[in-house]
């Protein structure tokens, strides 16, 4: 399911109250259902799965002391109304582009208006060209055929106990990286290594996401004053990928310069440097 901070005048398909008043957290004037979101702010999905159960659209409204939350597992309410027919009434706006500027900025992820139309439009294109889904046809199926299917076969004949997850995430990590960056870690390799852009990259994400766990967000934002506790491993974490990023980018500028040839340069980086620089020129 998904969580999305509702604008104004958003108009949602709510749920009448239910009679499982057990399982549905009471609300109370000005801080709405503030403690009962503290309490299980380490297991938000455990606690929102049987609330949502036991709603009849599936749909719940969070109201917490500095936000109100639209929690649902209707697909009538996503994609089809958040993500179409009224998608202007959910920007990431104010309240959400704060707690991952430090690690997304305002890209693609983490943008709105002109920004974020940009980026979208030359992503999509992208994503729509016969060129972009042969390169990643060929990337996903390299790394499957050359890779992960002979470690698990290797694991299963020698009986070796595997974290199918850690697996399935290195396989997706390796992708993605070759797909936007053309660039691979080699984190699929039989000796399964630890690459250390992944593991700050996945510090960097879990420790943003507890962000949006906080009761107060002052809490973190003292944190990150002082740089002390998970703000500052964040702040760590973060500049070995901005370092890791900044090194590739300067990689593929040079191949620019260098005026390689498409087939050696479908990656979505490529096409994003290659637009910049033709709107540049204009």
């Amino acid at each position: 399911f998904f969580f999305i901070h509702i604008t104004k005048n958003t108009k949602t398909k709510e749920s009448p109250p239910s009679t499982a008043s057990n399982i549905i957290p009471k609300s109370y004037p000005l801080v709405g259902s503030f403690f009962a979101a503290l309490a299980n702010r380490h297991r938000f999905i455990p606690w929102m799965t049987p609330i949502l159960q036991n709603t009849p659209s599936a749909t719940f409204v969070l109201k917490r002391l500095n936000s109100v939350q639209f929690v649902t597992a209707n697909p009538d309410n996503f994609p089809a109304h958040a993500q179409k027919t009224q998608f202007h009434n959910y920007p990431k706006g104010i309240d959400f582009q704060p707690i991952l500027f430090d690690l997304l900025g305002d890209g693609i992820f983490n943008s709105d208006g002109d920004k974020w139309k940009f980026q979208r439009q030359v992503s999509s294109h992208e994503f729509n060209t016969k060129s972009l889904r042969k390169f990643v046809e060929t990337v996903v199926e390299t790394e499957l055929s050359d890779r992960l299917i002979h470690i698990l076969s290797a694991a299963a004949a020698d009986k070796t106990v595997l974290d199918l997850q850690d697996m399935l995430q290195r396989f997706a990590f390796v992708n993605i990286c070759k797909t936007a960056f053309g660039y691979d870690p080699e984190y699929l390799s039989p000796s399964l290594p630890q690459a250390e852009f992944a593991k700050a990259f996945d510090d960097a994400v879990q420790t943003s996401a507890e962000r949006f766990r906080e009761p107060l967000r002052i809490f973190w934002k003292i944190q990150r004053l002082l740089n002390i506790g998970s703000q500052k491993r964040l702040q760590v974490a973060i500049c070995q990928v901005r370092e890791f990023a900044e090194n590739i980018i300067i990689e593929k500028k040079k191949e620019l310069k260098l005026n390689i040839s498409p087939d050696e340069s479908m990656h979505l980086l490529s096409t994003f440097l290659s637009s910049l620089q033709y709107e540049r020129q204009l």
